[in-house]
C-alpha cells in the first residue's frame, strides 16, 4: 500500500513539473514585456516634453512680428492709388488712335477710343468706341491689363456681342500703345490687324 502511494506521488510530481516550468517562463516573459513598455512610455514622455518646448519657442519668436493685440500684421496693399497721376491707365484717361484690319473682304481702317472707368492693380475696365469707315459708331465694354507705371505688356478684350468680339495684345512704350488685333465682325468674319493708340488727355 505504501509503495502504491509513493508511486502515485511520483506520477503527480512528474506530471506537474512541466506546468510549473511553463508558468515560470510565462511570468518571466510578462516581466520583460512590462519593462519594455515602461521604457517606451519614458521615451514617449521625453518626446512630448521636447515637442512642447519647441512649440513654446516658436510662439515666443512669432509674437515678435505681431501687433499689440498679438494678431499678425497685415501686408500693405501693393495696388496703386486709383487716381495716381503716374498711371497711364488711371480712371478718366482716354486712348485714341487708328486701327487697320484685314478680312476676306479686304482691308478696313477705323478709329478707336478707349476710356478708362475702373482701375484695380494692373487690371482696368472701360468702354471702347469704334468709328467705322462708313460713319457707323460701335460701342462695347472693354477690359484688360496694363502696367501701372512706365512701359510694359498690355492686353484687352471685348465681350462677345452677337458674333462680334475683339482681342488685342501689345506693348506700352514711350507713351504709345502698339497692338496686334484679332477678332470677329458682327457677321462672324475673322479679322486681324494692328492698332496704334496715344493718350488723349
Amino acid at each position: 500500500m505504501l509503495i502504491a502511494r509513493m508511486t502515485v506521488a511520483v506520477l503527480i510530481f512528474v506530471a506537474c513539473a512541466p506546468c510549473v516550468a511553463i508558468a515560470q517562463e510565462s511570468i518571466s516573459d510578462l516581466k520583460q514585456r512590462i519593462e519594455q513598455l515602461e521604457a517606451k512610455v519614458q521615451l514617449l514622455e521625453k518626446s512630448i516634453s521636447m515637442l512642447f518646448t519647441e512649440l513654446d519657442k516658436g510662439t515666443a519668436s512669432g509674437s515678435a512680428g505681431t501687433g499689440t493685440s498679438g494678431a499678425p500684421k497685415m501686408a500693405e496693399s501693393t495696388k496703386p492709388p486709383v487716381n495716381d497721376q503716374s498711371d497711364p491707365f488711371r480712371v478718366g484717361v482716354t486712348w485714341v488712335g487708328d486701327v487697320a484690319v484685314k478680312s476676306a473682304r479686304g482691308t478696313a481702317k477705323s478709329k478707336w477710343a478707349i476710356s478708362i472707368s475702373e482701375r484695380d492693380g494692373t487690371r482696368f475696365a472701360g468702354g471702347l468706341v469704334i468709328g467705322m469707315p462708313d460713319g457707323q459708331i460701335v460701342e462695347s465694354p472693354v477690359s484688360g491689363t496694363a502696367p501701372t507705371n512706365g512701359d510694359g505688356l498690355i492686353t484687352l478684350e471685348t465681350p462677345l456681342i452677337g458674333r462680334a468680339k475683339s482681342f488685342a495684345r501689345g506693348r506700352v512704350q514711350n507713351g504709345e500703345i502698339a497692338l496686334t488685333v484679332k477678332g470677329t465682325t458682327k457677321l462672324g468674319e475673322d479679322v486681324v490687324g494692328s492698332a496704334t493708340l496715344r493718350p488723349k488727355n
